[in-house]
């Protein structure tokens, strides 16, 4: 699970990422916390949070325009779980306004944090992610659980699921992006992987299988030696948190 702790006080991200920590040991659940001091810091991190699930935003910070900063984010990553923390209960409507998933308030966080997390973690835990692509053959709704991988043929991507394949015209950098936060991983330059279907990496090859018995269908990938340990160590954090 990634996280990121936006404030523009030190002592008050290290508070927030010690009491994510301790949940996360208590609960077996691995968390990779980032910080960062301002808003402007937090938005410019495009690729971390385009993988990450939660953001814990303080509207306290000296620096203006954080709700602006919280309305941006949930608007660039409907996904995203934005928890807003404020020394003031008054702050909360402004925190509904962004769409904001949580709000805490900083006297009371040693306590509402670790309940918070249980809540949010259970919610994106049942929340089935469905995403929306134009491809050729149409506009589709596709269970992100449910693509197998996707190749790039040529001038476009090909998208596999266990009852079809979709074309799009996007670029594979962008899907990538897109499906970040889902456990996919790029695995070669024209391959973008669902982890979930990993079945195992050897002597740079890896091995996908999707359904079971006569219907099982495998795919094997090369992996450039140049990927390899990456992947690998991609693949190993999916298991840990699985």
């Amino acid at each position: 699970m990634r996280v990121a702790v936006c404030d523009n006080s030190q002592e008050d991200r290290t508070k927030i990422k010690g009491l994510i920590e301790e949940y996360g040991r208590k609960n077996g659940q691995t968390m990779e916390i980032r910080e960062y001091a301002s808003g402007k810091a937090l938005w410019e991190a495009s690729a971390w949070l385009s993988a990450c699930s939660i953001v814990f935003l303080n509207m306290n910070a000296k620096e203006g325009g954080l709700l602006k900063t919280a309305k941006r984010l949930k608007e660039s990553y409907p996904s995203l779980c934005v928890i807003l923390v404020s020394a003031r209960m008054s702050d909360a409507l402004d925190g509904y306004r962004v769409k904001a998933e949580r709000f805490l308030i900083k006297e009371d966080i040693e306590t509402t944090l670790p309940e918070c997390l249980g809540e949010v973690l259970k919610e994106l835990a049942q929340k089935k992610e469905k995403l929306s692509f134009s491809f050729v053959e149409g506009e589709r709704l596709l269970d992100v659980s449910d693509i197998f991988y996707v190749e790039t043929d040529r001038h476009k991507n090909i998208f596999y699921t266990a009852r079809a394949s979709y074309r799009i015209y996007k670029k594979l950098d962008e899907i990538e992006q897109q499906l970040a936060p889902y456990d996919f991983v790029r695995v070669h330059r024209s391959f973008l992987v669902n982890m979930k279907y990993i079945r195992k990496i050897s002597s740079y090859v890896l091995y996908l299988a999707e359904g079971t018995g006569k219907t099982e269908h495998t795919v094997e990938i090369s992996v450039p030696k140049s990927r390899y340990a990456y992947v690998k160590r991609e693949y190993a954090a999916y298991q840990e948190r699985h």
